[in-house]
C-alpha cells in the first residue's frame, strides 16, 4: 500500500469537534479501566489521585499526545508508524501497552512487543498482565498466561513480549501491533529490526510504535529517527488536555512514514516547580547563570520552569549537566549528542563563534605574477572567513576524497583543507571544501597556500593524498610542506612529503586537538566543522570516529592543522605582503574557471 499522500494529511478532520469528543472519550476510557502501580508502589487507575503520594491522576502531557496521533493516524485508515524520542519517567510505554490490549481485546489482534533485555521484557509483561487483571470491562477467559504471553480463550488475538537478543525474535509470527521499546540498544539492532519489519503487513489500522531514549549515535533508531524527523513534522494545537495535531510531510521522496514525536523537558507541564517563599522568584531571577538565561530567551521560559530545571540537576542528575541533558533534553540533537561518547567537549563547541563565509576562487592577479587574489564566487571551492594579515603565519590541514561514502549516509567523502591562523593562536579563517579529485586539487591547494603568505601545510599522503603530496611538491616550494620525520632519528627529515595516518597517530592526533579545543587554544568559526567534531564519538570498541550517518573530512584536516602547529618549523618566515583582495582576477583567469565549470572535470565519486 502506498503512503499517504500530502492531500490526505492536508484534510483537517483533526480539528472537528468529533476529534475532539473522541479523543476525550479515550482518554477517559484509559483513566477509568487502566490500573498502575505507581513510583510509590501504589495500585490505582490512570484517572486517580493518589493521597498517600499526594500525586494527581490522569493522562500524563506526553501520553495525550501519544494517544492524539494514534487516533489522527487511526481516523484516516492509514498504516499507523510513529516513531518516539522520550525522557525518562513519562507513561509512554504503558499507554502503548494499554493500547495493545485495548485493541486485542476488541478487534482479536496479534500483539508483540520486543524489548532491549530480559528485565526489561519482564517489566511490561507484568504490566501487560496486570493491564488485564484488573480490567473492569467483558473480557474473555485466559486460555494461556505465562511469563511472556497472554493467549485469550474462545477468542483471536494474543499479546506477546520477547527478547531482542535474539535477532529472528518474531519473525515467524504476523502481528498486527508491533511496540519496539528501547530499540537503540537492542544487540543487533539493525539485523533484527530488518527481518521484524517483514512481518507486519503495511494495511490501515496496523501499527508499529518504536519509543526509545536516546543512545548516542546508535545505527538503528538514531538513523530512523532522522528520517522521520528532517521529512516530517507536527505542530500542535488545542489545550494540554486535548492536544490536536496537524502533520505536514516535508519531504515525501526521503519520508520513511513514521510520525516523529519528540517530548521537551520544556513543553511537559510536570516540569514547573512553584516558590514557596516571598522574595524567592526575585532571587532566584538574579541567580541565573547565562546559560539559563539564553534558555530562557530561547524558549520562552518561565522562572518556574528554570527552577524545576535546576532542581532535575541537584536532585535527579548528581549535578552532572551532561547527564540532565541526556535524561531530561530539551532538544532531540541534545538527547543524541550527550547520551552517547562525543570525543570532544560538546558545551566548549556550541560557544565557538560560528558565522558565514565568503566563498569564491583564488587567481593570479595577473599572467606571471605571485600576487594572488580572491575573487568571490557563488560556487566556488574556497570558504573564506579572514583575509590574510601581513606577517601572520598559518597553517593548513589537507584530507583529500578517496570517494568512499561512510556507513548510514548517501554522499561519498570531501576533500578539505582548512586554514588557521598560527599567530593568532589558532583561529580558523578559510577551508577549500569539496567533491574535488586529487588531480584537480593541487592548483587551488597551491594558490591557497601562497595567498596565506606561504603557509605551512600538512598533506595526508594515505591514499589519494599521495599524488597531491607529489604534484604540490612540484608546485610549491617544498620548505614549507610537511615531510614525514625518520623514526630512528626524530630530527631527520624524509624525503617523502606529508603525514601517513595509521591507527596509533591518529588515536594520538586527535587527542591533541581534543586537548586544545579543552584550553580553548582554536577558534572555530565553521558551522560544517563544528558538526562534524559534535557528532565524533567513541565506539564500543574505543574507537573514535564519525558517527553513523556522518563525515569526518572536517575533524581530519583540523588535527593535520594540529601536527602543523606542532612542527611548525622556528626558521619559516611569512611570505612578504604580495597578497591583495582588490584586484579582480585576469580575464584569462576567468575564461579559465568559467571553461573548467563548464567542461566539468571535477570527478564525482
Amino acid at each position: 500500500m502506498a503512503k499517504p499522500s500530502p492531500a490526505d494529511f492536508s484534510e483537517s478532520s483533526a480539528n472537528s469537534a468529533d476529534f475532539k469528543e473522541k479523543l476525550q472519550e479515550s482518554i477517559s476510557f484509559f483513566e477509568s479501566n487502566f490500573t498502575i502501580k505507581d513510583m510509590g508502589g501504589h495500585l490505582h487507575t490512570l484517572g486517580e489521585d493518589c493521597e498517600t503520594c499526594g500525586t494527581t491522576g490522569g493522562l500524563k502531557f506526553a501520553q495525550r499526545r501519544l494517544l492524539a496521533l494514534y487516533l489522527w493516524a487511526k481516523e484516516r485508515r492509514m498504516p499507523i508508524r510513529i516513531i518516539i524520542l522520550k525522557a525518562r519517567k513519562e507513561g509512554l510505554s504503558t499507554l502503548v501497552e494499554a493500547l495493545m490490549l485495548m485493541e486485542a481485546l476488541k478487534r482479536g489482534i496479534d500483539a508483540l512487543v520486543i524489548a532491549h533485555d530480559k528485565d526489561a521484557t519482564q517489566k511490561i509483561f507484568e504490566i501487560s498482565e496486570r493491564f488485564y487483571r484488573t480490567y473492569p470491562e467483558t473480557k474473555p477467559d485466559l486460555a494461556k498466561c505465562n511469563v511472556n504471553e497472554l493467549k485469550f480463550k474462545d477468542q483471536e488475538g494474543h499479546m506477546q513480549v520477547l527478547t531482542a537478543g535474539n535477532v529472528y525474535a518474531g519473525t515467524a509470527l504476523t502481528p498486527q501491533f508491533l511496540h519496539a521499546s528501547e530499540s537503540a540498544k537492542w544487540p543487533k539492532g539493525v539485523q533484527t529490526a530488518t527481518a521484524l519489519w517483514q512481518s507486519i503487513a503495511h494495511l490501515p489500522d496496523t501499527c508499529i510504535i518504536v519509543e526509545c531514549t536516546a543512545n548516542g549515535f546508535d545505527p538503528l533508531f538514531k538513523p530512523m529517527w532522522d528520517e522521520a524527523a528532517q521529512n516530517c513534522e507536527i505542530t500542535w494545537g488545542g489545550t494540554n488536555e486535548l492536544p490536536i495535531p496537524t502533520v505536514e510531510v516535508l519531504n515525501r521522496e526521503n519520508w520513511n512514514g513514521y510520525i516523529p514525536l519528540f517530548i521537551s523537558v520544556f513543553d511537559d507541564p510536570q516540569y514547573s516547580n512553584s516558590f514557596k517563599y516571598d522574595g524567592e522568584k526575585e532571587w532566584f531571577s538574579n541567580s541565573l547563570a547565562p546559560e539559563e538565561q539564553d534558555l530562557q530567551a530561547k524558549f520562552h521560559l518561565s522562572e518556574e520552569q528554570l527552577n524545576a530545571y535546576r532542581w532535575l540537576l541537584k536532585h535527579k542528575c548528581r549535578n552532572d549537566k551532561n547527564v540532565r541533558f541526556q535524561e531530561y533534553p530539551y532538544s532531540p540533537e541534545v538527547a543524541f549528542i550527550y547520551s552517547g561518547r562525543p570525543r570532544f567537549n560538546v558545551e566548549i563547541l556550541s560557544s565557538m563563534p560560528v558565522d558565514k563565509p565568503v566563498r569564491g576562487i583564488l587567481a593570479p592577479a595577473a599572467r606571471m605574477s605571485r600576487k594572488i587574489v580572491f575573487h568571490p564566487e557563488p560556487e566556488g571551492e574556497v570558504y573564506r572567513w579572514e583575509e590574510p594579515i601581513p606577517g601572520h603565519s598559518y597553517v593548513i590541514g589537507v584530507d583529500t576524497s578517496e570517494g568512499l561514502i561512510p556507513s548510514g549516509t548517501k554522499n561519498p567523502d570531501s576533500t578539505v583543507a582548512q586554514v588557521f591562523d598560527r599567530t593568532m593562536g589558532g583561529v580558523q579563517v578559510a577551508k577549500i571544501y569539496g567533491q574535488i579529485s586529487e588531480d584537480i586539487l593541487v592548483e587551488p591547494l597551491s594558490l591557497l597556500c601562497e595567498y596565506y603568505n606561504g603557509a605551512w601545510c600538512v598533506i595526508e599522503n594515505n591514499s589519494t593524498g599521495k599524488l597531491v603530496a607529489v604534484q604540490m611538491g612540484e608546485k610549491y616550494d617544498k620548505q614549507r610542506l610537511y615531510r614525514e620525520h625518520d623514526e630512528e632519528d626524530p630530527k631527520r627529515r624524509s624525503k617523502r612529503i606529508g603525514f601517513r595516518t595509521h591507527g596509533f597517530n591518529r588515536r594520538q592526533w586527535v587527542g591533541r586537538l581534543a586537548s586544545l579545543l579543552n584550553d580553548r587554544s582554536i577558534v572555530l568559526k565553521d558551522e560544517k566543522t563544528v558538526s562534524e567534531m559534535v557528532h565524533f564519538h567513541i565506539t564500543e570498541g574505543g574507537r573514535a570516529e564519525a558517527a553513523t550517518g556522518y563525515h569526518d573530512d572536517h575533524v581530519s584536516a583540523l588535527w593535520l592543522v594540529v601536527v602543523g602547529f606542532d612542527s611548525y618549523p622556528d626558521r619559516l618566515k611569512p611570505y612578504s605582503p604580495y597578497n591583495q583582495t582588490t584586484t579582480k582576477p585576469s580575464r584569462s583567469y576567468r575564461y579559465s574557471q568559467r571553461k573548467r565549470r563548464d567542461d566539468k572535470p571535477l570527478r564525482i565519486y
